[in-house]
């Protein structure tokens, strides 16, 4: 059986992609820093292999669907230690 061959259908085959994301630090004091990023920047959409492999596409088109990774996302985190 050749990859990306089922016996009862079509098996999933994640494309390749390329993807680009920008986190910084900054540093408010001695003890507080905030950390912020973009993710996706370029709006890829894309499903990672692992999560979809052996999937039939006609029978699990849904769960699929359901792993598709977020598009562009931004991220803010403030760590305080005390």
């Amino acid at each position: 059986m050749l990859k990306g061959q089922s016996i009862f259908g079509t098996v999933t085959d994640a494309e390749g992609y390329a993807i680009l994301d920008l986190v910084g630090d900054l540093q408010l004091g001695s003890a507080v820093s905030l950390r912020a990023g973009i993710f996706n920047i370029f709006d890829e959409e894309y499903a990672i292999w692992q999560s979809i492999q052996g999937l039939d596409k006609v029978t699990s088109a849904d769960t699929i669907l359901n792993n598709y990774q977020p598009g562009t996302n931004i991220r803010v985190g403030l760590n305080i230690e005390f």
